[in-house]
């Protein structure tokens, strides 16, 4: 993904932008339930944690930096849920013999990743938007 490229950059450039760093969790975060491997998605969880992590030690107080953290605890289970899910539902490839190119609906899967990683960042981006909302108060 090119917008995870050009936020390394930017962290290479300004090295203590936490702001940055919670985004390219994100990021990595999204990309990580969009994998179907769960070692390439581990190491994506990995690195999100990463960011995660160092943001909250630039900026100790932000509660939403620790929410989104501890989310990450669940990542990888809740992605393995996800293939599961899409296994049992044949949207996954798991073997068969490369027929069906060309076959509309082929590549719905696609979609239903994007689907699923986009429902998940933003939940999480909500729970912790609301917790800090309801920590201002």
């Amino acid at each position: 993904m090119q917008s995870i490229s050009k936020l390394e950059k930017s962290l290479e450039i300004f090295p203590d932008n936490h702001n940055a760093m919670v985004v390219l969790a994100s990021a990595l975060n999204a990309k990580a339930f969009l994998q179907h491997d769960p070692e390439v998605a581990k190491q994506l969880f990995d690195r999100s944690k990463t960011n995660f992590q160092k943001a909250l030690e630039l900026d100790p107080g932000n509660t939403r930096y620790r929410q989104l953290l501890d989310a990450m605890e669940n990542a990888p289970q809740l992605h393995a849920q996800v293939v599961a899910q899409l296994q049992a539902q044949g949207q996954l490839g798991g073997g068969g013999g490369g027929g069906g190119k060309g076959v509309p609906g082929d590549d719905d899967w696609i979609y239903d990743w994007l689907g699923w990683g986009i429902l998940i960042t933003g939940g999480i981006a909500l729970v912790a938007a609301l917790n800090a909302k309801g920590g201002a108060a």
